[in-house]
């Protein structure tokens, strides 16, 4: 088996300066977004995706991103991630009124990456490196990803 890929949050930094004051956003917090990042993509080399060691761990670098900022998103205001997620297409504020994106996919996987544009930089990363396509999920969940988009 090939060496794990390890990400530092000083890497993460560098990749993503939005993210590189240590105050608003602590090491506690990336370092939580990249434990869960293989929960989507293995820490290394695997039989069906061919990725070289720095594409995956670029791709584990935007699932991490795209993680981290759903998540911020959902818990802004302090709404502490108890709210709805997902695309607004309207709002009201007096007697408070929103309207969500209905998702333009069956797939909620390819939806919800889709959602950012680390998420999207991830899937795609991921379908140009899959030679057959990968089926994830199952029952009415279940997503392809190939090259047949």
């Amino acid at each position: 088996m090939a060496e794990e890929i390890i990400i530092t949050v000083e890497e993460f930094r560098a990749m993503f300066p939005q993210w590189a004051d240590a105050t608003t956003y602590p090491d506690i917090l990336i370092e939580n977004f990249l434990a869960q990042a293989p929960a989507f993509i293995q820490p290394y080399d695997s039989c069906f995706l061919q990725l070289r060691p720095k594409v995956r761990k670029l791709a584990m670098m935007n699932c991490a991103a795209h993680l981290m900022t759903i998540w911020l998103n959902a818990t802004q205001n302090g709404t502490s991630g108890t709210g709805t997620s997902g695309i607004v297409s309207e709002t009201t504020i007096g007697e408070v009124s929103v309207s969500m994106v209905v998702p333009p996919t069956q797939k909620e996987y390819l939806f919800y990456f889709n959602q950012t544009p680390w998420g999207q930089a991830y899937l795609n990363m991921l379908r140009a490196r899959v030679p057959l396509g990968v089926f994830y999920g199952g029952s009415d969940q279940r997503v392809f990803i190939g090259n047949n988009k």
